[in-house]
């Protein structure tokens, strides 16, 4: 007994050395659980087996203050107010008590996450000192007063069964009210107890702060009298039950966390401009804006005009609102592209004509071929823009009208003129007033 009563005092040491070895710890704050379970007598009364189980358990309150140090170890004081129990019931034995239970005890835990507090689940075990009052009663009369009398038969009488007084006997019931403080007529014992609690368990983590601790406790009195009967070796308890628990403080950074960013200027990286536009990086919605573009209050640089284009990029900075924009900023009119766009095609066609007009004449030279494509020639008529004339200064003399377009009766004037030898007609001339007829 001596042996198992100084094992706290092994383990104290024991939680000292692992928090020496650890690496040093980032300040912890305490952690406070608070929950409720069920006691289990071990004791003489109830160890017989004549009854149930249900009626050794009852009802227990639980809190507890703890301080962790480092990866492994802790130190944990708690606290239990509740009842203990425990019943015989047989021909041979009957007798019953239940004892309030109010219990202090300091605790020395060993962890197994390895100071990770973002694990789920995390086991641990713990032996410790406690410090127990108890006070065991009786139910030895019933509602009325009446004694309890056990008989042979299994019943509950008014009177002993072998009484001298030949009265009759009425049939009792157990009111389940301890009512009779349970005293021992050779020994005035203390009604308080030293513990040692044994302890296993593991928390469920919902987060750094929040979770629920499950603990099963093993308590071994230094007395035997907590049920008021002394046969054997001392009496001990079970505790098993659930508690939430509250952690404060936040998450401690690690060491190699705390040494990674220990040359980073975080108030300089918070408050940079980079592109020096007057908004800082961390709320800078365009990145890089060159140097001396005036920006809106995101960073970005302006565009007066919504076209998507920024003022110091776009080659037309007032578009009208709504219209469609080139790559430049500047805005296209869609109904001139479609105008050109269907001149262009008219003139692919009549140029396609045109050349096949002209393979056809140098294939048949001929009047009537000049005639057929003489309406096919006639797109561009007056003068240039600029006041000069289109036609070649050679040809002119062909235009009779002088509307600055060669038609096939021009043409055929030209040529009497030649074979008359009136004008300045040659073969040369000839040919390049028809290739310019085809041409115009």
């Amino acid at each position: 007994m001596k042996y198992i009563a100084s094992l706290p005092l092994f383990l104290m040491p024991l939680a000292g050395g692992l928090m020496a070895q650890s690496e040093k710890p980032a300040r912890q704050l305490p952690l406070v659980a608070a929950g409720v379970g069920g006691t289990y007598f071990g004791g003489d009364v109830g160890s017989g087996g004549t009854t149930s189980f249900n009626t050794s358990l009852r009802t227990c309150w639980r809190l507890s203050v703890e301080q962790r140090f480092g990866k492994w170890a802790g130190i944990q004081l708690g606290g239990f107010y509740g009842t203990l129990s425990g019943s015989d019931r047989s021909l041979a034995l009957n007798r019953n008590f239940e004892s309030s239970l109010v219990q202090g005890q300091l605790s020395g835990l060993l962890f197994f996450d390895k100071g990770d507090r973002t694990r789920l689940f995390s086991p641990y075990l713990g032996a410790g000192v406690g410090y127990m009052l108890f006070d065991p009663h009786g139910d030895l009369r019933d509602a009325n007063g009446v004694l309890y009398n056990y008989w042979s038969d299994g019943s509950i009488r008014n009177y002993p069964e072998q009484s001298m007084i030949a009265l009759p006997s009425v049939m009792l019931q157990r009111d389940y009210v301890y009512e009779t403080k349970l005293t021992d007529s050779t020994a005035n014992y203390n009604r308080n107890t030293l513990l040692l609690p044994l302890m296993a368990g593991v928390r469920l983590q919902y987060s750094y702060r929040l979770g629920i601790d499950m603990n099963v406790c093993w308590n071994m009195a230094f007395t035997d009298y907590i049920d008021n009967v002394k046969d054997g070796g001392n009496d001990s308890y079970w505790w098993a039950g659930v508690s939430v628990y509250y952690h404060f403080g936040k998450p401690p950074a690690t060491e190699q966390q705390n040494a990674r960013f220990a040359d980073v200027d975080f108030n300089s990286m918070m408050n940079a401009d980079s592109d020096s536009d007057g908004v800082k990086d961390i709320d800078d919605q365009c990145a890089g804006t060159p140097a001396g573009v005036e920006t809106d209050s995101k960073g970005c640089p302006k565009d007066r005009d919504g076209d998507g284009y920024p003022d110091y990029l776009d080659k037309e900075p007032d578009t009208p609102k709504g219209m469609s924009t080139d790559a430049n900023g500047v805005g296209i009119d869609w109904k001139k592209i479609e105008e050109q766009a269907r001149l262009d095609s008219i003139a692919a066609v009549q140029d396609s004509l045109k050349q096949a007009f002209k393979t056809r004449f140098e294939n048949e030279p001929s009047s009537q071929v000049l005639q057929q494509a003489s309406p096919q020639t006639t797109t561009t008529q007056g003068t240039a823009p600029n006041g000069n004339r289109r036609i070649p200064a050679e040809l002119q003399p062909a235009d009779k009208n002088n509307d600055d377009l060669i038609t096939a009766d021009e043409i055929n004037k030209a040529i009497d003129e030649f074979f008359d030898g009136t004008g300045n007609w040659t073969a040369d001339k000839i040919n390049r007033l028809i290739d310019y007829f085809f041409e115009q």
